[in-house]
């Protein structure tokens, strides 16, 4: 669903800030990831990029391939990626283009060239959705900052995107439309990009990450957002301990948290259960190679096999690195 292979980006006229080096990761259908790192780090450039505000609207110098949904976003307009991509703002107040809270939740349809009676049956069911019969025949200007996002994500979900890029969509929301976000982004079969610091919303939604390091490079991890923070706080704290000590020469203590040892224990048999998934599936696929609708469910299930196989090995990988580091340190 999103395809980037060795980007790198700088902004016409920028010394470092947003730019990437050298970036490739892959986002299939139907996952959610989590983008992180500190400002400046390159999440918005990233984003702009699957959004095709790069290279539209922002000049700079751009390297490698950016493709959503089959399409090279470096070669479309801006007004042929709505229907494709649907990106939430920080300030939702500079994405309304109406003034009016009915004409607002219609207008990303209507600027793709939906249908009329589509546009009216998909109304009806977000405007129950979202719970929002009370702001109807409203002036946008007049809602409270949580009204304000409700109804710019109802509009934005109304046409379906197939990549959504959230930007801390959890800002100003109330609890009931956080669950209406997250029961939809449990079900929704496009990929999705989040750039948030709310934690227990992300634990909920997102189990891979990919973050902006130093330098530009973007590194990813297979586990929950907790679990990330956790071990990233961790070490900048032992970083500045060791900063403040610099004659200390005994090195901190490592060992494994309580899911990485439970993850360590278990990873090879997890492999090995979708190893034998995988062999299952490509002797069904081989026997149902006339069947055109068996063979392509038999398909979407083998490549959602293939991927948590490759995210099981990337965590084996990094377990085994760690175990090894911290037997070494206990015969040091």
């Amino acid at each position: 669903m999103i395809e980037i292979k060795n980007v790198s980006y700088s902004y016409e006229n920028a010394v470092t800030d947003g730019a990437l080096k050298n970036v490739s990761l892959c986002i299939p259908q139907g996952q959610t990831v989590l983008l992180c790192g500190e400002s400046g780090s390159g999440k918005t450039t990233f984003g702009r990029l699957v959004n095709g505000l790069i290279p539209c609207y922002y000049e700079g110098k751009l390297t490698g391939s950016v493709m959503v949904n089959g399409n090279d976003t470096t070669q479309l307009q801006l007004h042929e990626l709505p229907g494709t991509v649907g990106s939430v703002f920080q300030n939702p107040k500079s994405q309304f283009y109406t003034l009016l809270t009915d004409t607002e939740v219609i207008f990303a349809c209507e600027n793709i060239g939906m249908e009329k009676r589509e546009i009216l049956r998909r109304f009806t069911e977000t405007v129950q959705d979202f719970r929002l019969e009370k702001l109807l025949g409203k002036n946008v200007s007049q809602l409270s900052g949580g009204e304000k996002r409700r109804l710019y994500l109802a509009s934005l979900l109304m046409a379906s995107p197939n990549v959504l890029l959230l930007d801390e969509p959890t800002n100003d929301l109330d609890i009931a439309t956080l669950e209406i976000l997250e029961d939809y982004l449990s079900t929704f079969k496009g990929a999705v990009v989040v750039v948030s610091h709310d934690r227990y919303f992300l634990d909920r939604v997102a189990g891979r990450l990919f973050a902006f390091e130093t330098g530009g490079r973007l590194t990813q991890y297979v586990c929950p957002f907790s679990d990330y923070l956790d071990a990233r706080l961790a070490r900048e704290a032992g970083e500045r301990a060791e900063a403040a000590a610099p004659k200390r020469t005994r090195e901190r203590e490592l060992r494994m948290s309580y899911k990485e040892q439970r993850d360590y224990e278990t990873i090879d048999a997890r492999m090995a259960q979708l190893q034998g998934e995988l062999e299952a599936l490509d002797r069904q696929i081989e026997r149902n190679a006339s069947d055109f609708v068996k063979l392509t469910e038999l398909t979407q299930k083998r490549e959602a096999a293939r991927q948590a196989l490759d995210e099981a090995e990337e965590r084996w990988l990094y377990l085994t690195d760690l175990a090894e580091r911290i037997e070494a340190q206990k015969k040091s």
